[in-house]
Formats: C-alpha cells, structure tokens, sequence
C-alpha cells in the first residue's frame, strides 16, 4: 500500500469501508452517515444534476456520506428528491435516509428535532434492519447531547451488525467523549480487525492509549502498558504511510515520554503483558520521528511541491513540539 500526500484520501482509501469516509479523526473530512457536518460555502449551485442517482444506492459511497453543500444545498436536493422518490420508491432506504437530511438540516430548534427523532422510531418500528435510518437515529441522538441513548443504539446496531467498521469507529469516539478510554480502546480495536492497515486508525488507536497512559490514575503497570501498546500503534502507522505526520507526532511524544522516564533497561514487563524496546531503540525511534517531523514541517512551510498536502494546524502543532524539545525549524 502506497501513500503519499493526499491526507484527505488516506483516511478514506486506507480504511477501504463500505461507508467511506467514516467518522474521521483526525477532523479532515466531512462527516460520514454518523457526523454529516452543513458547511457554509461559498460556492455557486452547479448547473447540472448535484450528483448522480447511484450515490443514493450505492454500497460503496453510501450516499449520505456527503455534505449537503456538496449536492448543491437544501434547495437543489429538494428538486432532485420527488425524481428519487418516482424511480427508486419513496421506501427505498437511502431515499428515506436523504430526506432526513433534509429535513434536520431545515429543523428549527430541539422541537422539530425530537419530531425527525419520533419519524425514524416509526421507520425503525416497521423496518428494524434499516441500516442508514438506524445510524442517522444514533448520529441525531448524539448531536441532541444524548450521548449515552447514542451509545447504546450503537452497542444493539453492532449486535446485529459487528463487521460494520463505521458503527465501531463512531462507538469509540462516544467513548472518548466521556472519558472511558479502556472501552474506546476497545471499539477502536474492533475497527483495526476489520480495517488492518488503516494508518489512520493505527495513529488514533495510538492516540487514545496514549492518553489513557498520561490519565491520572493509571499509573504502575497500566501506565506502562499503554505506553508499548501506543509504541507499537504509531511505529505501525508510519510503516503503513512513510510521511504520515499524525504518526510520526505521536511516536514523538511516546518515545520523548519514555525517555524522560528513563526506561533504559533491555525488556521491561508487568505480568507478561507487555515489552518495551530496549533505551537504545527508543532513542533511534525518537530521532527518526525528529527528523521525519523536521522535513515535513520544513518543506511544508516553503510550500515544495509535493509537500502540499498536510493540514496547516497540524504542521503548526509539529513545529511547536519541535521547538519545546529544542528543534529549531
């Protein structure tokens, strides 16, 4: 697998879902069938058809993985959804599914809200295997701060559905959002056995181990677990994507962490459960992750062709760790 620059692609062809473009955290993408986020724009309504009758029944986009900016406005789907309804059937699933867009992008208050969220129970009553309508249930649950309903919608969708990558994705981030980091380790890990080489979801797993490392009250062995395991996650990524700057961030901060800890003995294990590289190969890992933030905070800065591509804040973000540590670029 090849990777080059293309940031916004790689958190999409990496994860290869049948839902592209799911929840992405790393907040490059527009919102998937969970998170579709109404952008302003400023951009002119297209003068032809917004986007093809096969993005509504499409396996592969999904269909409501788009932002409705993207299709031309509220306006412009309006016009197209009478023509959707007389060939597809107003019960076709992504049909319904685009007109709840619609209609929680027009709703005016928690009101009408709770009326879309009432429309999607019957729906469901009729139909629980609605996929799309379930999962646009849980991200309306979600965006009403009923975090812990959105939550257990997802748990009974993921019952019925486990090797839906998406659902374990957005259940990880549920998760987070309130603190749970074993349990949004957990899901996160789900995602990796159906995703293997997303690097992208490789970097966050390492992320969130991370964190729970750095948490208070997780010290003694639990500490030091997440620490390998995060390690290992961000050493992962990178070797999927050679110029991932996510990645190499992360194994920044890991290997400076163990370093200051001074972890210098050859293996270290709590009851079996995890190894760390010896102080010598964390240190070689902390100079390639040095190194490979410098050239791409360098030649971003300069704007090099062929070093375009990266988020401007998370260049930003690198060159501050840089110079915390002393690395003037």
């Amino acid at each position: 697998m090849w990777c080059r620059r293309t940031r916004v692609e790689c958190c999409l062809c990496a994860s290869r879902l049948d839902a592209v473009g799911f929840t992405c955290h790393r907040n490059t993408v527009a919102g998937s069938s969970f998170g579709v986020q109404f952008w302003k724009t400023g951009s002119q309504v297209p003068s032809v058809a917004p986007f093809p009758v096969v993005v509504v029944l499409s396996h592969v986009t999904g269909g409501i993985d788009l932002c409705l900016p993207a299709l031309g406005g509220v306006k412009l789907v309006e016009l197209k959804d009478g023509s959707y309804k007389a060939r597809f059937g107003a019960d076709n699933e992504r049909v319904m599914t685009l007109r709840g867009l619609m209609s929680e992008a027009q709703a005016q208050g928690n009101g009408e809200l709770e009326a879309i969220l009432k429309q999607y129970d019957a729906i469901l009553e009729g139909n629980s295997t609605n996929i799309p309508i379930t999962k646009r249930r849980i991200a309306l649950l979600r965006s009403m701060g009923r975090v812990s309903d959105a939550a257990s919608a997802l748990v009974q969708l993921l019952d019925f559905s486990p090797t839906d990558a998406e659902a374990w994705s957005e259940l990880s981030d549920l998760y987070f959002t309130q603190g749970l980091y074993s349990q949004a380790i957990y899901a996160l890990e789900e995602v990796l056995l159906l995703t293997p080489n997303a690097w992208n979801i490789h970097a966050r797993l390492g992320e969130l181990q991370y964190m729970a490392a750095t948490t208070s009250g997780n010290g003694g062995g639990s500490h030091g677990k997440y620490l390998a395991e995060a390690l290992k996650r961000f050493a992962r990524s990178i070797e999927l994507c050679d110029d991932y700057l996510r990645g190499y961030y992360g194994l920044k901060l890991v290997t400076t962490r163990l370093l200051k800890e001074q972890t210098k003995q050859a293996k270290q294990t709590h009851d079996g459960e995890f190894t760390l590289p010896d102080f010598k190969k964390i240190e070689r890992l902390d100079e390639l992750a040095t190194a490979k933030l410098s050239e791409i905070v360098r030649h971003s800065t300069l704007k090099d062709r062929g070093w375009r591509g990266y988020d401007e804040r998370e260049v930003a973000v690198a060159r501050e760790l840089l110079s915390q540590n002393g690395i003037e670029r």
